[in-house]
């Protein structure tokens, strides 16, 4: 269960076998402002629909009928209204606009619509990139030689594998990193990154400007330590 969205903050930031380079739309300490203030809204609205406590651990302890009170609490109902995206990457995201996660965004960006099409489609910059990327001739190759420079390290197909699915080691990002500028691959990816951000530049601008009206907000209401 996700209680908060990573909306709040764009770090567009590949490691070595995606597409690189690094925008930021606010400094990293205001990005995690608004996920503090996100969070603060969000327990208060769980704890006045009887959740006081939103731990993780404490949720799936619950029985299983109490977690469906929590989730439809959180999300709202499952015939609820949303609003949803079409990404260039071809997938359609949606999100309800009933249920405490709708309501803590509400308050913060006081336009959840727009919100929320404007910060699913910049965080996509980095999945629109890579499909771009891969379309590339050239991108086999690096790619596969890629691949043979992490085996060579010591890293199986499967560990390759796995530094999509979750956040690598140090030890593995730089050997990752490594590979793939030796591999060519990083030039390739580097230019496609650079080329979507300029198309999404508007955009950016745009989740850039939200995000400072809902630090504004997050002081207005006194969210922030």
């Amino acid at each position: 269960m996700v209680l908060v969205s990573a909306g709040a903050l764009l770090a567009i930031t590949f490691v070595g076998s995606h597409p690189g380079g690094s925008i930021r739309a606010t400094p990293r300490h205001n990005a995690s402002a608004l996920l503090d203030a996100e969070r603060v809204l969000l327990e208060r609205c769980l704890k006045s629909r009887g959740f006081p406590s939103v731990d993780h651990q404490a949720i799936r302890e619950l029985p299983r009928e109490r977690q469906q009170q929590f989730d439809h609490a959180l999300n709202g109902p499952a015939n609820a209204k949303s609003v949803s995206v079409r990404l260039a990457t071809g997938y359609t995201v949606s999100r309800s606009t009933s249920g405490c996660r709708y309501e803590a965004q509400r308050k913060l960006y006081d336009d959840f619509a727009r919100w929320f099409r404007v910060s699913t489609i910049v965080n996509n910059i980095p999945a629109e990139a890579n499909k771009k990327a891969s379309g590339d001739p050239r991108f086999a190759e690096a790619k596969t030689a890629w691949s043979s420079c992490m085996k060579h390290a010591g890293y199986s197909a499967r560990e390759q594998l796995e530094l999509r699915a979750k956040p690598p080691s140090k030890a593995a990002k730089r050997t990752d990193v490594s590979c793939a500028r030796s591999s060519g691959l990083s030039v390739i990816t580097e230019r496609y990154t650079a080329q979507i951000t300029r198309e999404h530049r508007a955009r950016i601008d745009e989740y850039r400007d939200l995000q400072q009206a809902a630090l504004r907000k997050a002081e207005e209401l006194r969210l922030l330590p």
